[in-house]
């Protein structure tokens, strides 16, 4: 994977097609997968976009990039008017709940 991208706090109502529609429209590069995490004890949810590859020919690509992954500053990303989402790059994978079969005993 090229990069990740996070959202660490979210409204619980933003669908995987509607962020999708707004990370293509800034054209930063193909996104392989978007994961929600849902959080039960937050009105938030996490959200991560996985990058399969980067438009680095793009400079407000580029500049994104850099912004993200060399100076490790956090990026405002409006997807409505007065609307916006604090993003940043993560090298880490989302932490995965193991599920373990439900039993009931009686």
């Amino acid at each position: 994977m090229s990069l990740i991208i996070v959202i660490e706090k979210a409204e619980k109502w933003f669908q995987k097609e509607y962020i999708s529609e707004i990370f293509q429209k800034c054209n930063w590069g193909e996104i392989e997968q978007i994961e929600i995490n849902k959080n039960k004890y937050s009105e938030y949810n996490t959200i991560y976009i996985y990058y399969k590859s980067w438009n680095h020919h793009k400079s407000d690509a580029r500049f994104a990039r850099d912004f993200l992954v060399r100076l490790e500053k956090n990026l405002k990303l409006y997807y409505a008017p007065d609307h916006y989402w604090v993003i940043k790059a993560t090298h880490r994978q989302p932490i995965k709940k193991q599920s373990y079969p439900y039993y009931e005993v009686m």
